[in-house]
């Protein structure tokens, strides 16, 4: 018989055994294979004149299970589009929070340098993750635009659920301060497991193997999504815009458009749509009314002549991240279509007022 010592000593390295190979395992890949946290690297953002930058001549990646790619910044502090030059009149601005910065693609995929491509122009991309209407006027403030220059505003539907928690009297603090990107999906020991080399390798190889729900199950992916969806159809409730929320945003929104038009006549406003909103729209949940936000921003844009559209491309799949939910290249390609037609048409109009 085998005595219990031995017995002991057998368990103690059937565990020891995987423990000590999964260390060396994520020793190995830490030496040879760096990656960042679920997030951008450390210390690729600051701060300057109250708005969040990309650091100066700083390189960092951006890294989760559907991408990773290279984040630089210009002397501007923004992501560079082909030929950017800050020192010359930009022909176009593009501000926006994280759709507009272009979360999860190469620089040369966002919708801002595949127009800077094609109309051979300077682009000032100055998108932000983060970012909501307090942070855009500052940036737009900053940017101080010419009179000729067309400005385009992007925005997904979570730069207004963002701000729900706002008070009747909110301190500027509270609202207007630069907001840094973060870096983790979440805290304590089982995000830190999670996250390591090893686990996200895994996670790869077990994707590449069809099972990527049962690893998003395990690693809390669909949690966190449910919550974010949860969070950004707070908009589409009936009862949002008789909130104290949307009267503060609505303020700032008109402030917006006043600050844009004191220095370009020419401001377009573009509504990226959450790509679950085609599915909960179908299934006509009673919680929520898909009509009353559109035509609560169309008539506020309307009632300032600042053209209102809706980007809501037809394939969901390949133009977004299936659990990161923002635009891959191919729906950057789509969106940059969108934007310079609908430019076509604020061109013309803007020179037959001139007329």
């Amino acid at each position: 018989m085998i005595s219990s010592k031995k017995k002991l000593l057998f368990c103690l390295i059937l565990i020891l055994i995987p423990v000590l190979t999964v260390l060396l395992l994520e020793a190995g890949l830490r030496l040879c294979w760096p990656q960042p946290p679920r997030g951008f690297s450390n210390n690729l953002f600051t701060e300057r004149n109250g708005v969040s930058i990309i650091r100066d001549g700083v390189k960092g990646r951006q890294y989760s299970r559907e991408f990773d790619v290279m984040i630089t910044g210009n002397a501007s502090g923004y992501r560079d589009c082909p030929g950017f030059d800050p020192a010359k009149k930009p022909d176009l601005i593009l501000l926006g929070d994280s759709f507009c910065f272009g979360w999860g693609v190469n620089a040369a995929d966002t919708a801002g340098s595949r127009i800077a491509q094609k109309k051979n122009w300077n682009v000032y991309l100055a998108g932000m993750p983060g970012d909501g209407i307090f942070s855009e006027k500052k940036r737009l403030e900053l940017l101080k635009p010419e009179m000729s220059t067309p400005i385009v505003l992007l925005f997904f539907d979570n730069d207004l659920s963002d701000y729900i928690g706002l008070s009747n009297n909110p301190t500027s603090g509270t609202i207007t301060g630069a907001v840094i990107p973060s870096t983790s999906g979440g805290s304590g020991l089982r995000w830190k497991l999670l996250e390591s080399h090893a686990a996200r390798l895994v996670a790869r190889i077990i994707d590449l193997c069809g099972l990527s729900n049962f690893v998003a199950n395990i690693a809390g992916s669909d949690k966190l999504q449910t919550q974010a969806i949860k969070a950004v159809m707070a908009v589409h409730r009936k009862d949002y815009f008789n909130s104290t929320a949307w009267k503060i945003l609505q303020k700032e929104y008109i402030d917006f458009i006043n600050t844009a038009k004191a220095g370009t006549g020419r401001l377009i406003v573009i509504r990226i749509t959450p790509p679950f909103f085609t599915t909960l729209r179908k299934d006509n949940n009673k919680d929520y009314d898909f009509k009353i936000c559109n035509e609560t921003l169309r008539n506020m844009f309307a009632a300032s002549n600042v053209p209102y559209y809706v980007f809501e491309p037809e394939n969901t799949v390949n133009c977004y991240f299936k659990y990161d939910m923002h635009l891959t290249p191919a729906g950057h390609r789509e969106l940059a279509d969108f934007i310079m037609d609908k430019l076509c048409n604020v061109q013309t109009t803007f020179h037959e007022e001139k007329k």
